[in-house]
């Protein structure tokens, strides 16, 4: 679970810029939440192993298709009245390269998050809300704990869709056409770790 680490007000209110310069300097992953840094937890192995996969079949999917996948990158998801709002998605995608402004993606098509059992259910809506908000397109909601999934999906209409599955089935995107990712070796790396 992440939480703010500062109560001095030194550190309330920082612009894009001035977080990004915050977080080259102090030790960690951070997000920005309501104008305030936030230090994210160390990963587990288990997050590691499913980032990895994901991302692997992200790489085989996208290649020559114009978008780009990446890992833990600065998304700006607010800006409003000047309380800026950065989250690091655990995986993001996206397709043109006026997204990328420096180290910050604005707007990324699709958003990957990997759950661990300390994120709550409020922070799992919290997340889905801000990214439908920021204009991300899908979002993956992945956990681990329960070997489960969600994919919502934000149609041109502005409605919204939600399928899921077990890790015995694979991720299907509705909005990149043909892309599935398996997680079906999780069970493997488990008994080799546990």
């Amino acid at each position: 679970m992440s939480m703010p680490l500062f109560e001095s007000s030194e550190h309330e209110n920082m612009t894009v810029e001035e977080f990004q310069r915050f977080a080259e300097t102090h030790e960690g992953m951070w997000e920005l939440y309501d104008g305030m840094p936030v230090k994210m937890q160390s990963p587990s192995p288990e997050h590691q192993w499913i980032s990895h996969e994901v991302m692997s079949q992200f790489r085989d999917y996208f290649r020559d298709k114009g978008c780009i996948p990446l890992q833990e990158l600065d998304v700006c998801v607010s800006h409003q009245a000047q309380r800026y709002e950065i989250r690091k998605p655990d995986i993001l995608v996206f397709c043109s390269k006026d997204q990328l402004k420096g180290n910050l993606v604005y707007s990324p098509q699709l958003v990957t998050e990997i759950w661990s059992p300390s994120n709550t259910m409020k922070e799992r809506l919290e997340k889905m809300r801000t990214y439908q908000q920021a204009g991300v397109k899908e979002f993956w909601q992945i956990d681990y704990c329960n070997r489960d999934f969600a994919v919502v999906t934000l149609s041109r209409e502005n409605l919204m869709t939600i399928t899921g599955g077990s890790f015995q089935e694979d991720i299907v995107s509705e909005y990149f056409p043909g892309l599935r990712v398996s997680l079906a070796e999780y069970e493997s790396f488990i008994a080799q770790v546990r």
